[in-house]
């Protein structure tokens, strides 16, 4: 289920996605390519300017997730040794 279903799920997309372009070229190509010409440019630009913003944010998730889990380390250790010596009250 791990593999197969995003398989189909993709292949599934891609078919549809190849459908509708089709269709949107067969009806008019050049409001088509016109269309997808200005879809390529205000993608490329949000990329452009956001991709500071979010190899920033990018890395301040990775840095919080590994005091996270050296935080939880520490708690479980913790817990286990007061399990062990008995010391819980």
């Amino acid at each position: 289920m791990g593999i197969l279903m995003p398989l189909l799920t993709l292949i599934s997309s891609v078919v549809i996605m190849i459908g509708i372009i089709s269709i949107v070229f067969t009806i008019n190509a050049q409001v088509a390519l016109i269309t997808f010409s200005i879809f390529t440019l205000l993608y490329w630009i949000i990329s452009f300017f956001t991709r500071k913003s979010l190899q920033k944010n990018s890395q301040l998730v990775a840095d919080q997730s590994t005091q996270m889990v050296k935080s939880l380390h520490e708690g479980l250790g913790g817990i286990r040794d007061v399990l062990i010596d008995g010391t819980q009250g």
